[in-house]
């Protein structure tokens, strides 16, 4: 419910540019639910760093690998 809200209250405030890891510690503060380009919605538990990969850690427990150029997390829905 919470992340239905949010979408239709944010709707076109924001640019739909893909998220920075700077921007996705922030959704995870603010338990704002990210846009998994290929996967839909989820709320981010928690951000893994080590000498390898850096993992998004989901409320679903999947877990995605973030890197700098990635473009697969979104403020909103990409199609």
């Amino acid at each position: 419910m919470a992340a239905i809200k949010y979408i239709q209250s944010n709707e076109n405030n924001e640019p739909n540019d893909p998220l920075t890891l700077y921007d996705l510690i922030d959704m995870m503060k603010e338990k704002k639910p990210v846009w998994i380009a290929g996967y839909g919605w989820f709320f981010i538990e928690k951000i893994v760093c080590d000498l390898d990969s850096t993992r998004i850690v989901t409320h679903t427990q999947n877990n995605f690998v973030y890197t700098k150029d990635s473009t697969r997390f979104y403020r909103y829905e990409v199609k």
